[in-house]
């Protein structure tokens, strides 16, 4: 039976899902060139794809998989039908090549995958077809990444990049979705990570069983052998009156097994969950070519978590994003800290375990990843363009990407009750083929993004604000929608860094309230590049706001958070910064345990820290929607202001 917390985040699934994929008579068909589905051994892809499918199927949509049918996969088939999934295995592409062409002709999305054995010509197949939508799925991106560094692309490599391709979706994200872009073209980039089906993976109970201290589920790999010696081998020898377990395949003869060491050659899935709950603890160690870009949870921590199995892991940048450190996961960097693991008592692992598996349950489904998946492919699929944007530009003049996050996942109560959500609050008026219609008030921060060169906005909402989805859909003005959803109100700073994993360090970052209007609109291309700059107004009331008071020049020595007395009558409305600021104040953040809920305080602890802001004083005049007062201002404001025949 499925949790409380499991329900309520299926239904608000539902409710969050992108109105033009919604209805059952727009179900979307998929094509996939990919490894494997049909066998689980020796690869992560099978396991992933089959927890998708059975989503996507569950929300209407059809998966046509090409597999080539090879001996090893085919001794080692554990493949269950799935309803909605078509798999076509074959022996050589020709001989399936009209089979591809028929399915693509009248498909929404053509896909190829990392590791298919058939890259080229599936990526020919699927780049000449109708198909509306052309992607590709690396689900290996520090496998491809390390080879293009290295200049000998992998061999799954589409001979000449992913420039052809609509857009890349990616099993990595921070730093890696930055490489794709630069090594390999990738136009339009977006993370799709790992996920677990709680139908296959849930807590298994089974009276008697040996109970092992650790376990680890993977296939060898090299660049996992460094932890692997620290974080299982090592604690092994030093405990050598505890049994572990390790279930997966290549191990090479020479692999120095302990005596306290339990193998298994080849676990599937169906026996996965017995495995993890075997032990009392089981270990997660990540491919050092994925673990070096960070953001880049593989489906075994997911899996594990999923079936009430506390977990131990490696570090590495973005872990905090998808687990809480201390609360739902453990860490280790060395044989002594996993040692230190190992002694903890049954409630301390039970409670990690419980808070893990809510965790995953709410978050990190494979329905959770078709909802992320479909928000993709709708905005893709159907891109509005506002009037008078016809031309899409993907970067700046500089070549850069700039981002604008638009956090929208706050309730609005000091202006409730309202029927939907605060952003679309009507404030004026535009002007669309003649006719005069109402605007609402989150469309101002998007025009000035616009004006300020955003190519991609990402608004944070909470679970339900489906109506700022369905109002803006997947473009505005030049830039690309995206959406992230923040599951638990936790304050601005907590909203801004939902989006970092979209955002690369050579990136710009535009941040704004999307219940403000503020003018001049090119203020975002007031603010320097390179720094942390703040626009700033003018007000008579400043204790309301985050007075910003500056030292020499425009030097920002302190941010002042609705301070009585505040000492500057000049307060934030939007600030701009490098994406490796960004990371920078996140980390920060992180050390600071996650405490500042106001942006102003983390900028005081940077600046503590020897970091730089700079403040432009260059705002004309800025009003608060968010209050009744606010919301007469403003109608009062754009009254007094002249139409400029699209806006008002």
């Amino acid at each position: 039976m499925e949790s409380a917390a499991y329900a309520g985040r299926r239904a608000a699934e539902a409710r969050l899902l992108h109105p033009r994929l919604s209805q059952r008579n727009d179900s979307v068909k998929l094509v996939v060139f990919g490894l494997t589905i049909s066998s689980s051994w020796g690869n992560g892809h099978a396991t992933l794809w089959r927890g998708l499918c059975r989503a996507l199927s569950r929300r209407g949509h059809s998966v046509v998989f090409f597999e080539k049918d090879v001996p090893y996969y085919a001794s080692q088939r554990d493949f269950v039908a799935i309803p909605g999934l078509k798999l076509v295995l074959y022996g050589s592409f020709d001989d399936i090549r009209r089979r591809a062409e028929d399915e693509l002709s009248d498909c929404d999305v053509g896909v190829v995958t990392s590791y298919c054995p058939d890259a080229a010509a599936a990526a020919r197949a699927v780049l000449d077809s109708p198909a509306r939508l052309k992607a590709y799925y690396d689900l290996d991106t520090g496998v491809t990444l390390d080879a293009e560094e290295r200049g000998q692309p992998a061999p799954y490599a589409i001979p000449g990049g992913l420039a052809d391709f609509d857009l890349a979706l990616s099993y990595v994200g921070g730093s890696a979705l930055s490489g794709l872009r630069a090594r390999l073209g990738a136009r339009k980039v977006f993370p799709l990570y790992g996920s677990v089906d709680p139908e296959t993976h849930r807590p298994h109970v089974e009276p008697g069983a040996r109970r092992f201290a650790l376990s680890y589920l993977g296939t060898y790999a090299a660049d996992r052998q460094p932890l692997l010696e620290n974080l299982f081998l090592r604690p092994a020898s030093l405990r050598p009156a505890c049994e572990f377990i390790l279930g997966g395949s290549m191990y090479p003869g020479e692999f120095p097994w302990r005596p306290n060491i339990h193998y298994r050659e080849h676990v599937p899935p169906p026996e996965h969950s017995r495995f993890y709950c075997s032990s009392r603890l089981t270990l997660n160690i990540t491919r050092e070519s994925m673990a070096r870009r960070g953001y880049c949870p593989s489906g075994r921590l997911f899996e594990a978590a999923a079936c009430g199995v506390p977990v131990l892991s490696d570090w590495w940048d973005g872990l905090d994003q998808f687990f809480a450190p201390g609360s739902e996961i453990l860490v280790a960097r060395g044989a002594e800290e996993a040692v230190a693991a190992l002694e903890l008592g049954d409630s301390e692992l039970a409670s990690l375990a419980r808070n893990a598996r809510d965790r995953v349950l709410e978050c990190h489904t494979a329905d959770s990843r078709a909802l992320e998946l479909e928000g993709i492919l709708a905005s893709a699929l159907h891109p509005p363009v506002p009037k008078g944007s016809d031309t899409i530009e993907l970067t700046c003049e500089s070549g850069r990407r700039i981002w604008g996050i638009v956090p929208a996942a706050g309730v609005g109560s000091r202006i409730q009750p309202l029927a939907f959500s605060k952003e679309l609050l009507p404030v004026g008026s535009r002007i669309e083929n003649g006719a005069e219609r109402p605007r609402a008030v989150s469309e101002f921060l998007l025009e000035r993004m616009d004006v300020g060169g955003a190519t991609h906005i990402c608004f944070v909402v909470s679970p339900g604000k489906d109506d700022i989805m369905s109002y803006y859909g997947g473009r505005y003005g030049r830039a690309h929608l995206s959406y992230v959803v923040q599951q638990r109100p936790a304050g601005l700073c907590d909203a801004i860094f939902q989006a970092l994993p979209l955002i690369g360090d050579d990136d710009l970052v535009c941040v704004g309230l999307p219940d403000t209007i503020w003018f001049p609109e090119e203020g975002y291309r007031l603010l320097p590049d390179h720094v942390l700059s703040f626009l700033c107004f003018r007000v008579d009331r400043p204790e309301h706001f985050d007075a910003v008071v500056t030292g020499e020049g425009d030097r920002v020595k302190e941010i002042q958070v609705k301070k009585p007395g505040a000492v500057s009558n000049w307060v934030w409305g939007a600030f701009k910064m490098p994406g490796r600021t960004l990371r920078q104040l996140y980390r920060l953040w992180i050390e600071r345990q996650r405490g500042d809920e106001y942006f102003g305080t983390l900028v005081n602890a940077f600046i503590d820290r020897g970091g730089k802001a700079r403040a432009v004083l260059a705002g004309d005049s800025y009003v608060d929607v968010g209050t009744l007062h606010g919301y007469r201002a403003a109608v009062n404001q754009l009254a007094r202001r002249p139409r400029d025949g699209s806006y008002q």
